[in-house]
């Protein structure tokens, strides 16, 4: 069986006579039903409409894609690599990743059928015992009109986040996208402000220039990452990363 790692990236595409968007990265934040706009569900702090004005002309998308699992799933073999990748990320910005996670796991207690959420195991294991910041924000639903539930965010230290990767996502809900904002050690406090703010183009703008870059995953089994950014390119990114020595360790994993 062979395993994959693929780099890419998608920019705004703009028509060369009246400047129109026929492209935007954007665009993975929406759905579409009955000719309506509705959000994906994606990331917190989106609002409709951004990928239709040209004041995220600078925005792109990087994809990171895994694949090799057949029948295809979430790729539970690269949850050691989605660590990596935010870690490095981290330790080259210095900066640390705010991310919020859905789902839920076995009981510690050990009961049959008996399962806690994400979240409590979570608060247990890492927010009490390592005193990190978290706070709850509003998430929309996916593909519902204005509709929104509460989720759990945490910001996690370079050296925990791999961790937090390898432990819970495979327990991640799908469909329940996992979002994550690079951030200087005081990110929190931006993400508590942000989450009192009404949800439009200049919320989204602010969150953009203050953060490193985001992300989230896609399709709902959580299989890829995409990272939104308007600070680095493709070819910054794959070297932050150090991508060459991603796919050396995935040829080697499969030895």
């Amino acid at each position: 069986m062979s395993y994959n790692i693929s780099f890419s990236e998608f920019k705004v595409d703009k028509s060369t006579q009246n400047n129109a968007i026929n492209y935007h990265p954007l665009n993975i934040l929406y759905y579409m039903h009955n000719s309506q706009q509705l959000l994906g569900g994606n990331l917190s702090f989106a609002g409709f409409n951004l990928n239709k004005t040209h004041l995220f002309d600078d925005v792109h998308a990087i994809w990171v894609k895994f694949s090799g699992e057949v029948p295809m799933d979430r790729e539970s073999w690269a949850d050691a690599f989605r660590g990596i990748i935010l870690r490095k990320t981290g330790i080259f910005t210095h900066k640390e990743w705010c991310v919020n996670v859905k789902g839920d796991i076995s009981n510690p207690s050990g009961e049959p059928n008996s399962y806690v959420s994400l979240n409590e195991h979570i608060k247990s294991n890492f927010i009490d015992r390592y005193d990190l910041n978290s706070a709850l924000i509003s998430m929309p639903l996916p593909y519902r009109s204005g509709e929104s539930e509460k989720r759990l965010i945490v910001q996690y230290p370079n050296h925990l986040i791999a961790k937090v990767v390898e432990r819970y996502w495979g327990y991640a809900y799908p469909g329940a996208p996992i979002e994550g904002y690079l951030l200087p050690s005081d990110g929190m406090e931006k993400i508590k402000y942000w989450e009192t703010q009404k949800r439009d183009e200049n919320l989204f703008r602010n969150v953009v220039d203050e953060c490193e870059m985001l992300f989230i995953t896609q399709p709902s089994e959580h299989r890829h990452f995409v990272f939104l950014t308007n600070k680095y390119d493709l070819k910054a990114f794959y070297e932050m990363v150090d991508g060459e020595s991603l796919k050396l360790l995935r040829r080697e994993s499969e030895n």
